[in-house]
């Protein structure tokens, strides 16, 4: 079976419940303007997304300390699912919220595009089996919570990109209390960094690393430092929105003749000479310095 159509027609939400009831299994992919992304299931249920490479998954696990690298080439031969060869101290509940929050972030992501297309292929696989099922309907409840939060987020913190660092000085305050999983978020900041950068340190979505530095921004433990680069995104940003600013001409002085320097500077250093009888020497001899030719030419125009 394969099913297309327009995200305008056919909202992202709409389309998953479709393939629920239907118990369908293969892999719907979303082409926006500026966002891919592609989710499995398996008889109707989720078994993980991603708008990234598949390989991702590998860093996001090991980030999270649920798997060894070492085990991971069993994944890749498809040996074992990646629920088999979780670490040792890992567990299946903590792969299954962690890849509900990957999945719910992604349809938060692509519900936010009305102007792509799907496609749903059962011939298309996941590159990678996880061996875990999660339901369509929690998580699109998930991703309609996300739409709604993200907004008080920007307001805090407009992109995914911004740089944010630790307060200097917190004088004003006896005691900051913070929880565990704030100082995991404030220990992969390295002192600076961006709600994106921390993810991927941590094997964590934008949105859950997000909606802990926004709350440490309000308390005053965090502040933005900087803008984030043209290329940078929010969830939501039109790529097409961003303005580019030219970069200035560089002056000339009326006094100066427009030279290329790289081709004087070739000039200078290769140019060789000739006897005076025109015939050429045997060996290549250095001309004379650079410094010496401008002086002659001075010379020449008194």
């Amino acid at each position: 079976m394969s099913l297309t159509g327009a995200l305008e027609a056919f909202p992202l939400p709409e389309v998953l419940r479709l393939l629920a009831r239907s118990n369908k299994s293969g892999t719907l992919r979303v082409d926006g303007a500026d966002l891919q992304g592609r989710i499995y299931l398996t008889d109707g249920s989720l078994t993980y997304a991603t708008t990234r490479r598949e390989e991702d998954l590998a860093d996001d696990l090991v980030g999270a300390g649920l798997i060894d690298s070492q085990d991971w080439v069993l994944v890749e031969r498809r040996e074992k699912d990646v629920v088999e060869v979780l670490g040792e101290h890992a567990t299946k509940q903590q792969l299954t919220d962690l890849l509900a929050d990957q999945i719910a972030d992604v349809i938060f992501r692509l519900m936010r595009r009305t102007d792509g297309d799907f496609e749903f292929s059962e011939s298309v696989g996941p590159r990678y089996n996880t061996g875990i099922i999660i339901d369509i309907d929690a998580s699109i409840a998930e991703a309609e919570r996300r739409n709604t939060q993200w907004t008080e987020i920007e307001q805090v913190i407009p992109a995914i990109t911004f740089h944010l660092r630790m307060v200097p000085d917190l004088t004003d305050r006896n005691e900051v209390p913070v929880p565990a999983a704030h100082w995991r978020i404030l220990a992969a900041l390295h002192g600076e960094g961006s709600i994106e950068e921390v993810a991927r340190r941590l094997g964590m979505t934008d949105f859950a690393v997000a909606q802990i530095m926004a709350g440490l921004a309000r308390d005053g433990l965090l502040e933005v430092v900087d803008m984030p680069p043209p290329a940078g995104y929010g969830y939501g940003e039109d790529p097409s929105a961003v303005q580019e600013v030219a970069p200035e001409p560089p002056r000339e002085s009326p006094d100066e003749p427009d030279v290329d320097d790289e081709v004087l500077l070739r000039s200078a250093l290769s140019d060789v000479v000739a006897t005076d009888d025109g015939q050429e020497v045997p060996a290549l001899a250095r001309k004379r310095g650079l410094g010496a030719r401008v002086q002659e030419a001075k010379e020449a125009g008194e």
